[in-house]
């Protein structure tokens, strides 16, 4: 069981450098800690009111996606929002973000413009006669540093 979460979006951001908002498989005593890392049921919660929107966790633990059972439920007896995921040991930066028919709202979490970004380019050719795109160059590009 984690420690309970609670909105943030008025906090000052803070920046972790280490994982670039990714994810970190860890285990003691093991060669392969992507291979040999034992499997955890992870509880989460949020401590926030009920609302009518749908919350999500998101970010790379998830693939980035609103679905895979990163959606918290919420639990009467508590008064908060809950979700259990199975994963590897390790350390994941996510965040909680609500679905509204308009969108993705960042109301829970904040909207920060200090984050820093990644972005992989690539360029791709197609010359008339070619029968395929042919990559000629790709750039990795990181903002906000």
């Amino acid at each position: 069981y984690l420690q309970t979460d609670y909105p943030r979006a008025s906090e000052p951001y803070k920046y972790d450098s280490t994982q670039q908002g990714r994810f970190k498989i860890r285990a003691s005593d093991v060669s392969d800690p992507s291979t040999n890392s034992d499997y955890i049921l992870t509880h989460f919660s949020l401590e926030m009111p009920q609302t009518k929107n749908e919350i999500y966790m998101e970010g790379d633990l998830t693939d980035r996606l609103l679905s895979g059972g990163a959606r918290m439920i919420w639990n009467p007896l508590s008064g908060r929002y809950e979700q259990s995921l199975l994963l590897k040991q390790g350390s994941y930066n996510y965040r909680y973000v609500c679905k509204t028919p308009q969108g993705i709202d960042n109301s829970i979490d904040g909207d920060k413009f200090e984050t820093v970004n990644e972005y992989t380019v690539r360029v791709y050719h197609h010359s008339f006669s070619d029968r395929y795109d042919r990559l000629v160059g790709t750039a990795h590009i990181r903002s906000g540093i």
